[in-house]
């Protein structure tokens, strides 16, 4: 057809070509994530010269995948009373107060006597130990932080 309506048509018709079929499904948006220097250091050397986001989407859903099938057993009492221990020294703040008072400390703006400074340290160091055991009695794996 030649007439104004064929030119419609044929308009229509391309504009519904151009679009795709609505039963082919669209590809979901890229994610996009920025990365410091740092951060893509640490990326790199743990992908060992693999593609970055290959190895980032392997590493993300190879863990989901395992922690979901991971059955775990119910909680002894016994682990409960450990879990319960570890929740109160986390959420007293033992550990961050003793930490920012060493550096106060540190940074001379807490004169404290030698001996007190050791006590002080012994403390930290007695509040991870504690944590450590607590962590351990439990069989929890931690994610390192660098």
């Amino acid at each position: 057809m030649t007439g104004a309506s064929g030119a419609i048509k044929a308009s229509g018709d391309f504009k519904t070509a151009a679009k795709g079929s609505k039963a082919r499904d669209r590809r979901p948006a890229p994610i996009s994530i920025r990365f410091n220097e740092a951060e893509l250091a640490l990326l790199s050397e743990c992908a060992k010269g693999d593609a970055l986001g290959p190895y980032i989407k392997r590493y993300v859903l190879d863990r989901h995948r395992a922690m979901g099938t991971a059955k775990r057993k119910p909680l002894s009492k016994q682990q409960e009373a450990i879990a319960r221990a570890l929740r109160g020294l986390g959420k007293s703040g033992l550990s961050n107060v003793l930490g920012t008072l060493l550096l106060a400390v540190e940074e001379g703006r807490l004169p404290i006597e030698r001996h007190e400074e050791a006590e002080l340290r012994r403390a930290v160091a007695d509040v991870a130990a504690i944590r450590e055991g607590l962590v351990a009695a439990l069989n929890i794996r931690e994610c390192k932080q660098r």
